[in-house]
């Protein structure tokens, strides 16, 4: 089998030599080296073939046809390809071959490739699938993009048989608005398989999905403090500043009041001794400072409170005959509510 193919080989060669300017005179004569090279890869391309390697067969023998240009390199590309599946791109392969017409001292094998071409070319016309592919839904043909696989289709193609390879398939269709469809098909062999394509509405637009003033997702929005940014900051402002002055509130009170006892300790009635004054000095101050940090704790209560109403055009109701009391003296604050 492999010195046959040598000498079918060895003959194209040898024909070459002479009458490969007959053959292709628009073409330049390969040369020696490239004659060489091409029969190297037509032997390659015969050997991973037999051992069913078609992609490599395949490889080889388009490198081989690239530099020889002559019907019997086509052929075997169209055969690997053929075997791969590539059904429309074996016609697309074989049809420069019947276009090419004998010349007088051409290579015999050059005829009988043409012979063996036209019979492939034959066989494959009923093997070779197509897709019919329509579309329903609200889609801008003019501006609409079909695909099948990587393939960019014309429009003009949807509702008419398209050729395709038999296999899997990917068909898909979208226009500029982005209103879209796609579907995964299977088509065998010599099918002629519909493809039904629904769109759908493109997505609406982010001003289109805001909730409209005063509805429920708007009110939720205020409720949280996220609606309004002067809002949050006077909500949470506020919680901070309740936190802190309570802290401190009740921590310089604690002092005072422990300053206090120490000097009550030392004094008689109201008469202190100077030992009592620095404790009663202490004292004073912390009570100060408590009262006032207590207040500012509860200016920061008041304004978290207030972060509901601010800036919202619907409260929460609240039920019928409840009441909400703040509440700030002394050194202490507090809220009470009735529901």
């Amino acid at each position: 089998m492999a010195s046959s193919r040598h000498f079918f080989f060895a003959a194209v060669v040898a024909a070459m030599t002479s009458g490969s300017s007959a053959a292709n005179a628009a073409a330049p004569a390969p040369t020696a080296t490239e004659r060489e090279t091409a029969r190297a890869l037509m032997d390659d391309g015969y050997v991973k073939a037999e051992h069913g390697d078609h992609a490599g067969a395949l490889k080889s023998f388009l490198a081989a046809d690239a530099l020889m240009h002559v019907p019997t390199t086509s052929l075997q590309v169209a055969r690997e390809q053929v075997a791969l599946g590539q059904l429309v791109e074996a016609r697309v392969t074989l049809l420069p071959i019947l276009l090419s017409n004998a010349v007088p001292g051409e290579p015999p094998v050059f005829t009988t490739a043409r012979q063996q071409a036209q019979a492939t070319y034959d066989a494959l016309n009923p093997r070779i699938p197509s897709l019919r592919v329509t579309v329903t839904g609200p889609i801008d043909l003019a501006t609409a993009t079909l695909r099948i696989d990587a393939l960019s289709v014309p429009a003009t193609a949807l509702g008419v048989p398209f050729r395709v390879n038999p296999g899997h398939h990917h068909v898909s269709i979208a226009d500029k608005a982005g209103t879209a469809a796609e579907r995964e098909t299977d088509v065998p062999e010599g099918a002629a398989k519909d493809v039904a394509l629904t769109v759908t509405a493109a997505p609406a637009s982010a001003s289109a999905l805001e909730p409209a003033s005063g509805s429920e997702s708007a009110v939720v929005a205020d409720e949280t403090g996220k609606g309004n940014p002067a809002q949050a900051w006077l909500r949470w402002g506020g919680v901070a500043l309740a936190v802190a002055g309570a802290g401190a509130g009740a921590v310089t009170g604690a002092l005072s009041l422990s300053s206090g006892s120490s000097a009550k300790a030392l004094c008689t009635g109201n008469a202190c001794p100077p030992a009592a004054w620095g404790d009663l000095n202490q004292a004073r101050t912390t009570a100060t400072i408590s009262d006032v940090a207590f207040a500012v704790g509860g200016v920061g209560l008041v304004a978290f409170l207030a972060s509901f109403a601010f800036g919202s055009g619907s409260a929460t109701p609240t039920k019928a005959g409840s009441a909400l009391d703040v509440w700030v003296g002394g050194r202490a604050v507090g809220v009470s509510a009735n529901f």
